[in-house]
Formats: structure tokens, C-alpha cells, sequence
């Protein structure tokens, strides 16, 4: 059932050549059977031949796969750290999807109760992270617990286990199925959810409804925490960042390693509507749409439900639940001293939950799952929406406001907003007609600049060899080592023979036969052996001819070559390579079977009529007139 789960998934991924798979299976320590560097084709020859056998090693196969994927990465999260998470930065995704049997965790020392996943191997890993793991990986687990006869108790058909729990803590998701049926729907769900980009958060609340002023009789409990995605439409940069525990300053020393997730913080806050228990706050899910708020889907969790509840109890579809990251105002903690990972320090919001709007007829977006959305706005956007009103505000002559003292909230303002946020806080400000003093971005200190240039060279150097492919068998790792041992025999013999004849003056001069090249030709036509003649003899003609026209006629060439007819049944649809051939020849790559919508739009626009002319050309065209059009008006009487 595993193996025709992944074919099927393979084959119901889009664009499937343009995303590489791995296949690592549960062996002590995680074996790699395809990597990087293998073909689909051999990907799945390598699924069917997999065979279960040895102790199994989840949580090692998992750090394993996590590895391999710091591998492949770019230095992105090296020159990013402490600069904000930008969700819609997502090139590098990654999914983990697990098949388990579900039953007990075990590994070399025995069963274990829990599932711990072990810390990364990589130093980029280790250092900037706590986790193995990325904001943008995830972790699917599908758990095969087909009973032979009769159904399975209720505990167990949705109990995944203690390995679920890797699922949650990346903000994925555990299913348990229990026939073929139900694994197939799994894996069509699966795929579907695959296509659109994502970046998963960690949502925790920040204080009590009752110490925030809320009370009501339902008594709905805040959740503790809660794992879940932030689905990504577009890819287009955006403005606003979530922002970083720590803040950096000059001072910094030492790299303080970041959760993978960034934890959010969340506090509820009624709106202006006719909300209880409030204090009269502005709501900014309607009134900061003059800051140009970036929406993000949320997909359902504990969260989403319990403001859809408390948005109920109290009434009011305009209470939202305001964001905050703790120690996102703090500096980081200078040498000597005890870093930190999340500082007490709640911060300032930067954003909010809310129930998306309804439209005329009471329905939310057809694409939305949960009804919940994500919204980024500028650090501290209460306060930069009250200077802004201040200054926009007309006075007595109907001039825009900007007295003394507005001008210096803004100054203080914008020194108090972390320094990644001065770039788009720049642009939103001249849109608004507000002009503010150039303010120097605060680089890292000297040490932190030497740090993130070690990590960077360490990277540079584990990347050279990232490209991962099967696993070498014992008798091909024996006869490595014997060609070696061959080579350096060889070597000393020569070394003996230019020795002794050191003082020995010949005539003869004995040249060696040069070895075929990597294409099997020769520099030396009298190198050529024998039984090679005719092959040469038809390449040379096949060169000559091809030269004479310009080109080399390939197809012709394919078509003459006898390891094209003898190609085995299992490997005639391996389309893989030959396109990867087409590409290092030089030709132009297949098209792409879907394109996003703005790909889609701009051939649309050029399609048709002239790309190059002016839309307001249009209505001062130059009138024209030839022979047809005076015989249809009466013609030039003369």
C-alpha cells in the first residue's frame, strides 16, 4: 500500500520535472536509496525494490531527511538572520511525507515513549536555529493501520500516536487511514494542499481574556498554543515582515539561535461596533486600511475556532485578536551576559487575526477553509495610524497638518520601529505625501559579521558535494579502493623505471596511445584501434556533413547509434534523462503545462493586437483614406 501511495502521488504532483524527490527510509541512522542527483525513474525503481528489514529509526531518518534539505538550501536564512521573516520568500519549500504502520518509536536503545527529534548536524542549522527543521518544511504523516478482519477500536482509528507529534510541531498534519480507499483520498488531499506555498507559525496567547476586560458567560478558554500554516497566494514581494525575537543592535556579539516557527502572540480586542466589554479602541481591520494591510490565509487550528467563538459570544464580528512577537522591541543581550531566545518583553503589535468579511449575500471566499485571515501591518500601527491622521488632517486654510510636535512623534516613531521595517516604511510614507529624514540602518557588529561569514563558508564548502546520490554497494566501494591501490602500484613502477634509466641516451622514442576522450574520440587517427574503425569512419562523416549544413543533424545521429534499439522495456520511459540531454545540447526547455495567472495574463496582452502601441494614441490617430473609402462617400467629384 506505501509503495502505490507514492506512485500515485508522484504522478498527481504537478509539475513533476521541475521538483526533485528523496527517498529515505527508517534504517538506523536514515538511509538515502534516491537522492538529489537520481532521475524520477530511478526514484521509483528504487520505491519498488524497497524491501523492509533491520530496526527501524524514525527520529534519525527525519533529522537525516533535514539535513539533506540544509544541504540544498541557499545561504538565504544566513543573510536574513535578524532581518524579519518575509512569508512570501517560500523558493525553497519542502514537504516530508511519512508512512508508518504507527505502531511503538524505537531506536538503538531500545522503544522509546516519546518522539525527540534530534538536533541537526549542519552548523548553519545548529547555530541559527533550535530546530532541525524551516518555517517553510513540513512534515506529513499517514499512518497504515488496516485491520485483517472487522474494524479498529475508536482510539485507535484517530489516535496517529507519538509520531504525530512531529507532524504538529511543524504545522503539519497526521491522518490514520484503514483501506486503499481511504489511503487514495489521503494521497489526493495531500497533493492538492502540496500546490500552494506556505510558512507555518506558532500561535500562543498573550495574557487572559478576564485581565484584558473581557468576560462573558460561556467562559471559552484561550487554547495554549497552536501550530498552523499561513497559505501564501502570490510570491510577488510584499511590504511587511512578522518580526524577529531579538532584536540586534551594534553591540550584539554572539548569534542567538531563533525558533523555526516564529511565535506569535495574541491578545483580543474588541471593535468599534457594538462589541461589550470593550474600551473603546479603534478597530484596525476597518480603519488602518490607509496602511496597505497584506492578508494571508490561516488554516484551521484551535485559534481560528476560538475566535470564531468569541466572536460569537460577544457579538460582534469585528473583534479581532491583535499580534505580537515578545522581544521584538528588546536589544539582544550584549557579551558576557545570558542570551536569550524570547525576551519577556511583549513588543508592540504588528498585526492581527480576523474573521474574514462577508460579502452581500453573508458567504466569505470560496478558497478559504477557515474564514480566518492574517494581516501584516507596520510595527506599532496604532500609534503610525494616529500620526498619520494628525498630519493629514486639515487645519483652518484646508492645509495638511504639521505642527512641531507631530513631526517630532514621527521622528521617535520611526526610531523606535526595528531597522528591516525602514525601507517599506519609507515607501508607504512618500505614497501618503509624508516625507521623513533619511535615517542610517544600523549594520551588525563586527563580530556578528565575522560569525555569519564563517557560517557562509562553512556552507559554501558542505555545498560543493550536496548533490546526493544512491548508495554505493560494498563490492563498488571494494573496487574503488582496488583501482586505487592499482594506480599507486603503477605509479611506483614508473618512478623505478625513469630511475634506472636515468643515464641510458635512446634513439627510440616510444609514445604512449593516448586514451580515448570523454566522447570517444581521439586527438591521433593512428590511435584508433582496429575494431573502432567503422564507428569513427561514421562520426567523421556525421561531422563533415554536419559542418557542411551548419549544424550536426542529432536525430540522424540517434538514429544510427545501436544502444538506441537495445534499451530495455523498464527503462524506455525514462523521459528524465533524455530531457536533461536535450537541455545540456543546448535545446530549449519543454513548456510548462500550467503557469501562474500573471505569466498567463502578460501573454495575453501581447497576443493580441500591438504590444508596442500607445493606449492614449487611441483617440489621435492620424485619419486615412484610400481609393475604397472615397467610392463608398461619392468618390472626388471633378
Amino acid at each position: 500500500m506505501a509503495k502505490a501511495a507514492i506512485e500515485q502521488m508522484v504522478r498527481r504532483f504537478p509539475n513533476e520535472r521541475q521538483h526533485r524527490f528523496l527517498l529515505v527510509t527508517t534504517r538506523y541512522g536514515g538511509t538515502v536509496e534516491a537522492g538529489w542527483g537520481d532521475s524520477q525513474h530511478v526514484f521509483l525503481q528504487k520505491v519498488k525494490n524497497a524491501v523492509a528489514r533491520d530496526l527501524s529509526d524514525l527520529p534519525s531518518a527525519v533529522r537525516c531527511c533535514f539535513d539533506l534539505l540544509e544541504k540544498g538550501r541557499s545561504t538565504y536564512d544566513i543573510d536574513n538572520y535578524g532581518q524579519g521573516r518575509w512569508p512570501w520568500m517560500t523558493m525553497e519549500a519542502a514537504s516530508v511525507w511519512i508512512l508508518s504502520d504507527g505502531c511503538d518509536i524505537s531506536n538503538d536503545t531500545g522503544i522509546l515513549s516519546s518522539f525527540n527529534l534530534p538536533r541537526s548536524e549542519a552548523p548553519t542549522s545548529a547555530e541559527l536555529f533550535l530546530e532541525p527543521f524551516r518555517w517553510d518544511q513540513r512534515v506529513w504523516m499517514t499512518i497504515l493501520r488496516c485491520p485483517g478482519c472487522g474494524s479498529l477500536p475508536q482510539e485507535l482509528a484517530n489516535n496517529p500516536g507519538p509520531a504525530g507529534s512531529i507532524a504538529d510541531m511543524t504545522a503539519g498534519r497526521a491522518q490514520v487511514v484503514q483501506n486503499m480507499r481511504e489511503l487514495m483520498k489521503a494521497v489526493e488531499s495531500l497533493s492538492s494542499r502540496l500546490i500552494a506555498a506556505s510558512v507555518g507559525v506558532k500561535i500562543v496567547p498573550l495574557e487572559d481574556d478576564e485581565e484584558n476586560g473581557f468576560k462573558d458567560a460561556t467562559r471559552i478558554k484561550a487554547p495554549p498554543q497552536a501550530n498552523t500554516i499561513l497559505v501564501v497566494a502570490s510570491k510577488a514581494p510584499q511590504f511587511w515582515p512578522i518580526p524577529d525575537s531579538t532584536l540586534l543592535t551594534e553591540s550584539a556579539t554572539s548569534i542567538v539561535p531563533r525558533a523555526a516557527l516564529p511565535v506569535l502572540s495574541y491578545k483580543l480586542v474588541c471593535g468599534t461596533g457594538d462589541g461589550q466589554g470593550g474600551e473603546g479602541q479603534k478597530d484596525p481591520a476597518h480603519d488602518h486600511t490607509i496602511l496597505f494591510p497584506e492578508f494571508y490565509e490561516v488554516e484551521p487550528c484551535a485559534v481560528t475556532d476560538y475566535l470564531r467563538e468569541r466572536c460569537n459570544a460577544l457579538k460582534n464580528p469585528r473583534a479581532i485578536l491583535q499580534l505580537y512577537v515578545k522581544g521584538s522591541s528588546t536589544p539582544c543581550p550584549a557579551a558576557g551576559e545570558m542570551p536569550l531566545s524570547i525576551s519577556p518583553c511583549a513588543g508592540e503589535p504588528f498585526g492581527f487575526l480576523r474573521l474574514i468579511p462577508q460579502d452581500g449575500m453573508g458567504r466569505i471566499r470560496p478558497s478559504s477553509s477557515s474564514g480566518v485571515e492574517l494581516a501584516l501591518l507596520p510595527y506599532n500601527y496604532p500609534k503610525l495610524y494616529e500620526i498619520v491622521e494628525e498630519l493629514r488632517k486639515p487645519n483652518a486654510g484646508g492645509i495638511a497638518n504639521k505642527s512641531t510636535q507631530t513631526r517630532q512623534e514621527l521622528e521617535a516613531y520611526v526610531r523606535s520601529v526595528p531597522p528591516y521595517y525602514l525601507k517599506s516604511l519609507r515607501k508607504l510614507l512618500r505614497n501618503l505625501g509624508i516625507a521623513i529624514a533619511d535615517r542610517t540602518e544600523p549594520m551588525h557588529s563586527q563580530h556578528l559579521v565575522h560569525a555569519l561569514t564563517r557560517l557562509k563558508f562553512v556552507k559554501g564548502e558542505r555545498d560543493k558535494d550536496r548533490d546526493v546520490t544512491s548508495n554505493q554497494s560494498p563490492s563498488d566501494w571494494l573496487n574503488t579502493q582496488e583501482s586505487e591501490a592499482l594506480d599507486e602500484a603503477d605509479l611506483e613502477y614508473v618512478n623505478r623505471l625513469e630511475n634506472g634509466l636515468k643515464g641510458i641516451k635512446s634513439n627510440i622514442i616510444s609514445r604512449p596511445i593516448e586514451p580515448a576522450g570523454a566522447d570517444g574520440t581521439y586527438k591521433n587517427a593512428f590511435n584508433i584501434p582496429r575494431k573502432s574503425l567503422l564507428v569513427q569512419l561514421r562520426r567523421m562523416r556525421f561531422a563533415v556533413l554536419g559542418a557542411q549544413a551548419g549544424k550536426v543533424d542529432r536525430k540522424l545521429e540517434s538514429r544510427h547509434d545501436r544502444s538506441t534499439h537495445s534499451v530495455p522495456i523498464a527503462e524506455m520511459g525514462n523521459f528524465h534523462e533524455v530531457l536533461k540531454r536535450r537541455e545540456a545540447e543546448g535545446a530549449s526547455p519543454l513548456r510548462d503545462p500550467q503557469l501562474d495567472m500573471d505569466e498567463l495574463e502578460r501573454r495575453k496582452r501581447t497576443q493580441f493586437g500591438n504590444p508596442f502601441s500607445r493606449k492614449g494614441d487611441k483617440g489621435q490617430g492620424i485619419m486615412l483614406s484610400d481609393e475604397i473609402d472615397e467610392a463608398a462617400t461619392g468618390g472626388n467629384k471633378q
